[in-house]
């Protein structure tokens, strides 16, 4: 009865250590940048897989929180980053790299 219980238990815990995506955001590369005289606004973001997997089928929503950000940019409150029909750019991260 005892091994009906382990196999289950030992199957959880190592498949629980498997290899994952991690994705983050790399806040030392980013940088929101405002031209008010060219009323234009640039937005570089290094987004890192820092897991082993591939992460397939992402697309970047941006969402400003930032009260000064919010003011210079009016009504704009989130941003998709997508193609000029307004579908969203889809992109993949390998494990171990990153996307600008």
């Amino acid at each position: 009865m005892k091994k009906y219980i382990i196999l289950p238990l030992l199957l959880a815990v190592l498949t629980a250590c498997g290899p994952e995506v991690t994705i983050e955001i790399d806040e030392e590369r980013t940088h929101i940048i405002f031209d008010e005289e060219r009323e234009m606004i640039s937005l570089y973001i290094r987004i890192i897989n820092k897991g082993e997997l591939p992460a397939k089928d992402l697309y970047a929503l941006f969402l400003f929180t930032d009260e000064n950000v919010q003011t210079a940019l009016g009504e704009l409150r989130e941003l998709t980053f997508s193609d000029s029909h307004g579908v969203p750019e889809v992109f993949q991260l390998n494990g171990g790299s990153s996307f600008l």
